[in-house]
């Protein structure tokens, strides 16, 4: 479905379709704007009137941690969520982690590492943890190099022989929620294990890069009002390697965050991880590391409302911050929701 009540979507429908079909489009605007052609007010930012009119840096997004990682996605072996990256849209996640490598398509996705850096790839291979590692290479040697097909993008674990999502195929479902609901917001962070040029081109072919912002990374930030207006909803990051275009940023130029490896909740802590100081978003990682399988009875533990909200404000405490993006495992288990609508209430008059 297009909006035709939004001037840079009107635009880019009119790119689409000409002739007798233009005198259509332009009824439906008219329909739809007013006979003046002024857009349609908004009344509601991810779903709250009240975050319309507040800064990026002052609104809490519920994100997932390995979006692309459901438990409904064919040949998973180690889900980290419920359900894929459409649903979670769906259920009001708005902040998507995702990993990016080359896969070679055949009966399994066989990752192709040879554009990595052997410096990075020996940090994946520590941070995924023996047990992970050890599994995906079972599988690797049971499965030969596909012949005759060229490494394309897909989002993955560390090794996509675990479970690979098509790059293309999950942007481009992005962007058909961002066209379908035209007052949301959405922050992506890319783990990138891929030329930024390919992830740039990837993004422009699925059409989710005319939906990126392009504004200074603040502050000030833009509103969410602001964004929504002009047409940059996706505030879209790499964490190693950007520079493919004015709108592929740094995370950690924006981001300062929690640690991410805690293996009893007792540890999970505020200290500061990646990013500066003075960075003015923030990003409490909030999960359980259970090599090599995550289990659903932690995020239960860890996602419930009282837990989750204490961490929050402690966090907030600690770092002098709105958790500005609160990332899970298994996002159905718990109260994430709801702890990001309290923290959004807190902040009705920043």
């Amino acid at each position: 479905m297009i909006s035709f009540c939004r001037p840079h979507t009107a635009a880019r429908a009119g790119k689409r379709i000409g002739g007798v079909l233009a005198a259509g489009a332009a009824l439906l605007y008219l329909l739809g704007c007013g006979s003046s052609g002024s857009p349609a007010p908004i009344v509601k930012c991810n779903g709250s009137a009240s975050l319309c009119d507040r800064p990026l840096n002052d609104v809490a997004f519920a994100a997932t941690h390995n979006s692309y990682a459901g438990a409904d996605v064919p040949g998973w072996h180690f889900p980290e969520q419920e359900v894929g990256i459409s649903e979670q849209l769906k259920d009001e996640i708005r902040g998507l982690w995702i990993d990016a490598y080359y896969g070679i398509p055949g009966k399994r996705v066989y990752t192709d590492t040879s554009k990595i850096d052997p410096a990075l790839h020996a940090e994946l291979t520590q941070q995924l943890g023996p047990k992970l590692t050890a599994t995906a290479d079972q599988i690797r040697r049971r499965i030969s190099k596909p012949k005759d097909e060229a490494p394309r993008i897909y989002l993955c674990h560390g090794y996509c022989e675990l479970g690979a999502v098509d790059g293309l195929d999950a942007m481009t479902d992005i962007k058909r929620f961002l066209d379908q609901n035209p007052d949301e917001v959405l922050i992506i962070d890319i783990e990138d294990y891929v030329e930024p040029k390919d992830m740039v081109d990837l993004l422009k072919k699925s059409g989710l890069a005319d939906y990126a912002y392009r504004g200074p990374i603040g502050p000030p930030w833009p509103t969410l009002r602001q964004m929504i207006n002009r047409g940059q909803r996706v505030l879209i990051m790499a964490e190693h390697r950007t520079g493919a275009a004015d709108w592929y940023f740094p995370a950690y130029r924006l981001f300062q965050e929690t640690p991410f490896s805690f293996h009893r909740p007792s540890q999970m802590s505020c200290d500061p991880n990646r990013g500066k100081p003075s960075n003015s978003l923030f990003l409490i990682n909030n999960w359980i590391s259970t090599d090599p399988k995550p289990l659903p009875v932690n995020a239960k533990i860890v996602n419930n409302y009282a837990f989750l909200l204490h961490r929050a404000r402690q966090c907030e405490k600690q770092r002098g911050l709105l958790p500005n993006v609160v990332a899970v495992d298994f996002y159905r288990e718990g109260n994430l929701s709801k702890v990001i609508g309290t923290l959004n209430r807190g902040r009705a008059n920043p």
